[in-house]
């Protein structure tokens, strides 16, 4: 072997190696794949309500309600007072929804005479009530609460996280 064939031969090892390492960095097409890694904002999802009759007497016409946002059970409190013409009529949960276009949770409470053919007594009864209404990814900033008294919809109590 002479000079010349030995340095070809090394010059063309060399390359070959250095084409192996600059191939097993790169394999496949070429083409660059890219993930997003910056976080995304979850909205509060709903996951349960509940609604409690807490005390029912004979009383006024009071309809009111407060709200209160417990952020370390990841729920809403609503506590309110709703009447209902006679001592045969309770309250009722009609519907708690979220929307999360405008971040609101919209409770609608109703009274209900459930025995139609009942005896009862001649007076304004007075319902006070408890609503728990759990979310998940945090909570509404806006709570609005509507009773239904006299076949109107009266909106009893509105509030924000941020008040």
């Amino acid at each position: 072997m002479n000079r010349r064939t030995f340095l070809t031969a090394v010059a063309v090892g060399g390359v070959a190696g250095v084409a192996g390492c600059v191939s097993s960095t790169n394999p496949g097409t070429g083409g660059e794949t890219t993930t997003d890694d910056s976080p995304t904002e979850q909205s509060p999802t709903l996951t349960n309500k509940s609604f409690t009759v807490v005390s029912e007497d004979c009383g006024n016409e009071v309809s009111e309600a407060s709200v209160s946002f417990q952020p370390d059970q990841s729920q809403v409190q609503v506590s309110g007072t709703i009447f209902g013409p006679s001592a045969c009529y309770t309250g009722k949960l009609d519907s708690a929804t979220y929307d999360g276009e405008s971040d609101t949770l919209n409770i609608h409470v109703v009274t209900e005479q459930p025995d139609e053919d009942a005896m009862c007594a001649q007076c304004i009864q007075e319902i006070q009530y408890q609503a728990s209404i759990g979310f998940e990814n945090g909570l509404p900033e806006t709570v609005v609460v509507t009773h239904t008294t006299g076949g109107e919809d009266h909106e009893v109590a509105r509030a924000s996280q941020s008040a």
